[in-house]
């Protein structure tokens, strides 16, 4: 239960845990970030929001950040040097809209994520139904594993013509709908 209390009051204290000094290769723990998407998917099926699916640029940020989270030996959702979150999620997995972060430690993944879902702000980016992609890291630091869990909503990319038709189309439904005359579409 202190694990849980730690976890839900991260972004007002800092942790105590000693900063790491880890090697240029750290080793993520494949299998804590596995269980974590099935917990959250658990827990968003139970919520009736849709699965996350597994995007490939978050998960690669949400690792960065547990590695430098790991290093510090401190939660945190930006590390000195760092970019701000959405400039990082961005650059990480273009046509995002929406984002949104949890980190955690414990020394155990289910206790980590028992006490995301009894902090109200974490359990509010879990079960949010507008993301439908995220990113998990999770690294080993001796018997502490630091989670960090990217949440985003990725809207659809169009091919530019395809674009263009879809507001073209927008338009024309509006204008109908509103007793608008058709207008005469120009490239």
């Amino acid at each position: 239960m202190l694990c849980a209390l730690i976890t839900a009051l991260a972004l007002l204290l800092p942790t105590a845990a000693e900063p790491q000094n880890l090697d240029a290769s750290p080793a993520y723990d494949t299998q804590a970030e596995q269980r974590l998407l099935e917990l959250t998917n658990q827990e968003r099926q139970k919520a009736g929001a849709p699965a996350l699916q597994p995007d490939p640029g978050l998960t690669e940020a949400a690792r960065q950040h547990a590695v430098l989270i790991a290093s510090k030996g401190e939660l945190s959702h930006q590390v000195p040097g760092e970019p701000p979150l959405m400039k990082r999620l961005s650059k990480a997995s273009p046509h995002l809209n929406d984002a949104g972060e949890n980190v955690a430690f414990d020394s155990d993944v289910d206790q980590a994520h028992q006490g995301l879902m009894h902090s109200p702000g974490h359990r509010g980016n879990i079960l949010n139904p507008k993301f439908n992609v995220v990113g998990l890291g999770a690294v080993r630091v001796g018997d502490t594993v630091y989670i960090t869990q990217d949440f985003g909503h990725k809207v659809q990319n169009y091919p530019v013509a395809e674009a263009e038709n879809r507001v073209a189309d927008a338009i024309t439904r509006t204008r109908t709908n509103r007793g608008g005359p058709r207008l005469r579409r120009v490239q």
